[in-house]
């Protein structure tokens, strides 16, 4: 095996290594979004719960890249759990006010714990990689006078 077969070899393991963390990175970046505007979304339908049609629009307009976020399954990074919310438009006709309440409080409370696991992960990647010094390149600034 010549030296440049093996330096090809290394080289195609580097860029799907690379790939592989930017679509992570992409991923986990997408899911951040898709749960802030979903927990921003439940929070204005909480206090419009007493006006339906208001409650029902926001949850048709609540998208994050063109996607509507209701009645869809998210997978989370690095497990095996989803995350999944119902579309409140349809539940607000047939429950009680307080069911409601209850029903959003819950799944804000599921998105802030899923925010925290995430951000909590991304802290251990930031500690290990500040730990074998990964990512923190200084350079150096030569000014011309």
């Amino acid at each position: 095996m010549s030296a440049l077969s093996i330096f090809e070899k290394h080289l195609g393991k580097q860029e799907i290594h690379t790939s592989k963390l930017t679509r992570n990175i992409t991923d986990t970046n997408q899911l951040i979004g898709i749960l802030q505007t979903l927990n921003k979304c439940l929070k204005q339908c909480l206090e419009e719960l007493n006006h339906h049609e208001k409650v029902k629009e926001l949850i048709k307009n609540c998208t994050f890249m063109g996607e509507n976020l209701f009645e869809r399954e998210f997978a989370l990074p690095n497990t095996n759990r989803h995350f999944y919310i119902d579309d409140l438009s349809s539940l607000i006709e047939i429950n009680s006010k307080e069911d409601i309440t209850s029903f959003i409080q819950d799944k804000q409370q599921e998105i802030s714990i899923i925010l925290d696991e995430i951000f909590a992960s991304l802290d251990q990647e930031d500690d290990l990689d500040s730990h074998y010094n990964l990512g923190s390149h200084k350079y150096s600034t030569l000014s011309l006078a």
